[in-house]
């Protein structure tokens, strides 16, 4: 790729590549997860759940037992036999829980304990019919008003827990949730934060902290857009939200620990926003300046918020008769002052899917890197970052001189724009005079 060899391409390049002979090799489609096997799945609605215990299994019973043929096949794509079991649950029950019951008014916890309760009285049914996973989507009302719908729960048992609630996806539909890209949070032991439901319940947040055990804890917020209009401001109300998430929780974290001393505010947060539009055309330089006007917006809810990073996960088209493409525009501004844009798209190189530069004049920090690299435990002066924004609201010294190269070049690009402008109507004045 040009980008792997320190040249950069335009987006119409990019959308030349897309369109031309040898496309195949260099878009990537949209990852699903495999699972091997035919799989069947069993979509219910019961009123309460109290009525749980008479009808779950004759929901169950309407995905076949597996047959010989299947285990066999089952057992032949795995080379484990622990792995074996495991691969053979490939089914899924869906179970819909309308808002007619007392459940409604309890906690997502408390709702979330009572199924799995019952899903453990299931458990040998659940494997003996190879179900992998069980999703309930519970419906809500407000206390005093039913009337007034909430943002119902999702919950997700699978069954490598035993049919435990995989509560990093809570609030997310399974089948949506390889969307938020958890498997590069993998250098971190992550924890969902409740804090105040958001309003579209779009926005997942999760508290990190390095696996190494050095450092200081990290927020990433999640987002997921289906928007197929590009001129909608899905995407700037769904960053808003997670800010005023975030805000919520840091909040909560402060008043708790205010007691104990000075607490030191995370510095490195991150916002990923991921724009699955994969039959829509669009121009990327839109979501460039997207990215660019949100950031500078918010700037100082941002800095405040201690978020220095922000990702643009974009799945779509660069022209009508092209394949589908995975753009990537990540924004930095770890200091508070100087926002840096790289942009990127996903190839297929031997096999593996990495990402390939599209800036002009530099090459990004991920260029060459698999999609799947873990983030950094910490950035570079995190914590002196950190330390400076908790004891004087300042910046740590060694950021002074970014801020002074980059009002430098802003100087002299404007300097220059300036002369090349004055001497334009110089040269035209002269040519007028001779005239």
């Amino acid at each position: 790729g040009a980008a792997g060899n320190g040249k950069s391409l335009s987006f119409t390049e990019l959308a030349d590549l897309a369109s031309g002979p040898h496309r195949q090799q260099t878009v990537e489609y949209l990852q699903y997860p495999v699972v091997h096997g035919y799989r069947r799945g069993v979509f219910a609605a019961v009123e309460t759940t109290d009525d749980l215990p008479e009808l779950f299994g004759s929901i169950v019973d309407k995905i076949p037992l597996p047959s010989a043929n299947d285990e066999t096949q089952a057992s032949s794509s795995s080379s484990a036999s622990a792995a074996s079991a495991s691969s053979s649950a490939i089914n899924a029950v869906h179970v819909l829980i309308m808002a007619h019951g007392p459940e409604c008014e309890a906690s997502d916890d408390q709702i979330v304990s009572a199924l799995s309760t019952f899903l453990a009285t299931q458990v040998a049914k659940l494997e003996e019919h190879s179900v992998r996973r069980v999703t309930f989507f519970v419906g809500r009302s407000s206390e005093g008003s039913p009337a007034k719908s909430l943002m119902p729960l999702v919950a997700t048992f699978r069954s490598r827990t035993k049919f435990a609630e995989d509560r990093l996806f809570r609030h997310i539909e399974a089948p949506h949730a390889f969307l938020l890209d958890l498997p590069r949070l993998s250098n971190f032991s992550i924890s969902l934060e409740e804090g105040s439901q958001s309003a579209s319940g779009n926005v997942h947040l999760y508290k990190a902290l390095p696996l190494s055990g050095k450092g200081y804890p990290r927020f990433f917020a999640r987002l997921v857009s289906f928007t197929s209009d590009m001129h909608s401001s899905d995407v700037e109300s769904l960053y808003v939200e997670a800010l005023d998430h975030l805000s919520l929780v840091l909040g909560k974290e402060e008043t708790t620990t205010k007691q104990v001393g000075a607490q030191i505010k995370p510095a490195a947060n991150h916002v990923f926003v991921n724009v699955v539009s994969p039959g829509t055309v669009v121009q990327p330089d839109f979501y460039d300046t997207l990215l660019r006007k949100l950031c500078t917006k918010y700037s100082y809810k941002m800095n405040r918020l201690g978020i220095t990073t922000v990702e643009l996960k974009l799945t779509c088209r660069l022209s009508a008769d092209s394949d589908t493409m995975v753009l990537r525009v990540v924004a930095t501004n770890p200091t508070g002052f100087v926002l840096n844009i790289d942009k990127y798209y996903e190839a297929l190189v031997e096999g593996r899917t990495v990402f390939k530069c599209i800036n002009r004049g530099n090459v990004g920090p991920l260029d060459g890197l698999d999609t799947n690299t873990p983030y950094e435990k910490s950035q570079k002066f995190e914590n002196q970052r950190a330390r400076a924004m908790a004891s004087s609201e300042t910046l740590y010294a060694y950021d002074w001189p970014l801020l002074f190269e980059s009002a430098a070049l802003k100087q002299w690009l404007d300097y220059h724009l300036q002369r090349s402008s004055s001497g334009g109507a110089s040269a035209s004045a002269s040519a007028s005079a001779s005239a």
